[in-house]
């Protein structure tokens, strides 16, 4: 079974004061293998709020929330530590999320960082059963991952990864058909911005 998603996000960020900015996020898409018969039902609002406190350029903690398209554990809170104890060394040790990178070296119109990180993803999809039944698929794994990013002067980065994914669950709302899944290898690449 194919299953599909197209997502659109926007995204706001405000300085609060001289110590305290909020970044936050909300999307919504439609994710669903295509075969149900009313594809509104497969529409999903995601959301993020985050707010960072700056003890200085090199250390801020976050808090904050997400309301994400995951049927079984549809919030999840956002805390951690950013830390850059010096110029060519980041960690960004944020729970569900984390990331080290480290400085590789400058090149025309921007520098190139590799990095190692990992985390928990995970999604969810309006299914047409053998049956004709409609259910719900959740997808959700761990993974781990290192790769290299060139951080542009423009603000883009350009980045590529290969990684391993574990602890894969598919789970249904009905409860029929859910598996575990053998974990495997990935690459990616991909562009922020």
């Amino acid at each position: 079974q194919n299953l599909y998603d197209l997502q659109v996000e926007v995204a706001w960020m405000h300085q609060l004061d001289e110590r305290w900015r909020m970044r936050v996020e909300i999307g919504a898409g439609l994710y669903s293998d295509f075969e149900i018969e009313e594809n509104l039902d497969a529409l999903r609002v995601t959301g993020l709020a985050l707010f960072t406190y700056e003890v200085d350029r090199d250390l801020q903690f976050v808090v904050g929330a997400a309301y994400l398209n995951l049927e079984t554990q549809e919030f999840y809170p956002f805390a951690g530590v950013v830390w850059q104890p010096h110029d060519r060394l980041q960690f960004e040790i944020l729970f569900p999320e984390w990331k080290l990178a480290g400085f590789v070296k400058e090149v025309r119109e921007g520098e190139i960082w590799s990095y190692f990180g990992g985390g928990f993803y995970g999604r969810t999809w309006r299914v047409q059963r053998a049956g004709g039944s409609e259910d719900l698929a959740t997808y959700s794994n761990w993974r781990v991952h290192v790769g290299w990013e060139k951080r542009h002067i423009s603000g883009m980065t350009y980045f590529g990864e290969i990684g391993y994914v574990f602890d894969r669950r598919l789970r249904y709302r009905s409860n029929v058909g859910e598996f575990d899944a053998d974990a495997l290898a990935f690459a990616r690449v991909g562009v922020h911005f």
